[in-house]
C-alpha cells in the first residue's frame, strides 16, 4: 500500500464506503459540499474545544459532528486523529437541532470546513481505512 498515492487511496475508499453504503446525500438542491460526505461510524478524532461531540459525517472539505453547546461561525478548532495528523477546521455552520426544555441537553449541529483539503482527504483515508480493517 506505500505505493498507492493518496488520491488512488481515496478513490478506493470512496468506491468502498459507496458499496457499503455510506455515501450520504443531502435533499436535493440542499448540499453545500462539493465532495462526497460519508457517514463515520467511529473515529479517534480529539477536538480541542469540544469535549462531548458525535461526528455525523465527513469529506475532504470538512465535517459535521453534534455537540451540546454551540460553536461560533468563524472559530477556528484544532482536531487530531491518533497521534499522527493534526489539523484545523473552521466552523461554517452552527444549528440548534433539539432543545428540550433543560437548555443543558439542547443539541447542535455543527459543520465545519477544513483548511487544507489534502489533509482532509489524509483525514478521510485512515478513518475510514480502520472502520474497514475492523
Amino acid at each position: 500500500m506505500m505505493n498507492v498515492s493518496l488520491q488512488e487511496e481515496y478513490a478506493r475508499i470512496l468506491e468502498e464506503s459507496r458499496r457499503r453504503g455510506d455515501l450520504m446525500e443531502e435533499a436535493s438542491g440542499q448540499e453545500r459540499r462539493t465532495h462526497p460526505r460519508l457517514a463515520v461510524k467511529a473515529a479517534d478524532i480529539w477536538i480541542s474545544s469540544v469535549p462531548e461531540y458525535s461526528l455525523v459525517d465527513l469529506s475532504i472539505s470538512g465535517l459535521a459532528i453534534m455537540a451540546n453547546y454551540p460553536l461560533q461561525p468563524g472559530e477556528v478548532i484544532n482536531m487530531t486523529l491518533g497521534t499522527t495528523l493534526s489539523m484545523e477546521a473552521e466552523v461554517v455552520n452552527c444549528v440548534l437541532v433539539e432543545s428540550p426544555t433543560d437548555y443543558s441537553d439542547a443539541v447542535f449541529r455543527i459543520q465545519c470546513r477544513f483548511r487544507e483539503e489534502l489533509q482532509g482527504m489524509e483525514l478521510v483515508v485512515r478513518v475510514k481505512r480502520r472502520e474497514f480493517e475492523n
